[in-house]
């Protein structure tokens, strides 16, 4: 399958919202007519004991948009908008998704991701409170963990290349979460740099948008729910290829690349690509980590998660075990937690 044999079954190129759809996005806390289904009524926040809001959150219930209140737009892309809002009565920050439903797949695909998310419950992913469906404005909206950091995509656009001893930790907290979704035998399909959240409150890391999730193995050339980011697939994916977990490890070597490096080493969709057919991908890496006198370890890491063949790339729980994540281990992740104040003060 070519570039635009991918694109034709659904892979897609971002496109732009309309006007109309940002105007329903806008009006949303405002009217009063729009009719409310709950896909879970009513949405109650259980918090654990140790999260930093238990204390003044122990249980908050969302009846509908009007028990949260919109403080400003933290991001809009080709689906939709998201915003961070806090509940009204308890003030806990809460980071709201709203998506236009175009279709019935567009619904289901919705609706699937929701699901998986409320069957996830583990420190490295990010947090789903509900969500509730307009069916007059065709809006699904879910409500989630509010990452106060943003992104490492985001972050990267700030300050450049990862320190290793905080690329360590970020790849670890990954790595944990990725190992939790490979035993719920869920394969995320679009691990990148913007679907790693940041929180300083936290010092966590965070895998989220699980609309590319599929909880079924393993996955075949027929399957035709494909979707993911191209500059971040695995050669089997691209290439028709049966695929499973292995897939998101491939993925991972290039957000480990592309923190240290500060860029995607291959930024080229169709060079990716190419370059994915030709074999020629992971020597780009590795030889652009070499030039950046990456650690050993570092470069190690990242040579054997881009590995073609399948079945020799380990799973995630063997990277845990990895030279390049224990040697930054830190029971308070203190270079995490310092670059992150660092990332805090040129947010500001």
């Amino acid at each position: 399958m070519n570039e635009e044999e991918w694109i034709e079954h659904g892979g897609g190129r971002p496109g732009a919202l309309s006007a109309a759809d940002l105007a329903k996005f806008e009006n949303l806390w405002d009217r009063r007519t729009t009719v409310l289904r709950f896909l879970t009524e009513p949405i109650v926040v259980k918090l654990d004991p140790s999260h930093p809001e238990y204390s003044r959150a122990r249980q908050v219930v969302v009846t509908g948009p009007n028990d949260i209140v919109r403080v400003k737009e933290l991001g809009k892309g080709a689906q939709g908008v998201v915003y961070l809002t806090h509940h009204k009565f308890t003030k806990l920050p809460i980071a709201v998704k709203v998506q236009t439903v175009r279709n019935a797949h567009d619904k289901e695909q919705l609706r699937a991701e929701f699901r998986l998310l409320s069957l996830l419950k583990h420190e490295n992913i990010v947090t789903f409170y509900g969500a509730f469906y307009s069916e007059d404005e065709k809006l699904l909206t879910l409500l989630l963990e509010y990452m106060d950091s943003g992104c490492l995509s985001s972050a990267m656009s700030k300050l450049g290349a990862l320190p290793e001893d905080v690329l360590s930790t970020v790849a670890r907290h990954c790595l944990q979460g990725l190992e939790y979704l490979h035993s719920k035998e869920v394969v995320h399909r679009d691990i990148k740099p913007m679907n790693i959240l940041l929180s300083k409150h936290r010092n966590v890391t965070t895998l989220t948008d699980f609309g590319m999730s599929l909880k079924k193995k393993p996955f075949s050339k027929e399957d035709p729910e494909l979707g993911g980011t191209i500059e971040y697939m695995a050669p089997e994916r691209l290439m028709d290829e049966t695929y499973s977990y292995p897939s998101d490890i491939w993925s991972m070597g290039l957000v480990v690349s592309e923190a240290a490096l500060g860029s995607h080493p291959v930024p080229n969709r169709s060079l990716y690509w190419d370059m994915c057919e030709n074999r020629s991908i992971r020597g780009r890496c590795l030889e652009m980590l070499g030039a950046h006198e990456v650690s050993s370890e570092l470069l190690e890491f990242a040579e054997t998660c881009l590995e073609y063949e399948v079945t020799k790339r380990p799973t995630a729980s063997q990277l845990l075990q990895h030279g390049f994540v224990q040697k930054h281990q830190d029971p308070k992740d203190s270079a995490l937690r310092d670059w992150l104040l660092q990332l805090d003060v040129n947010l500001r």
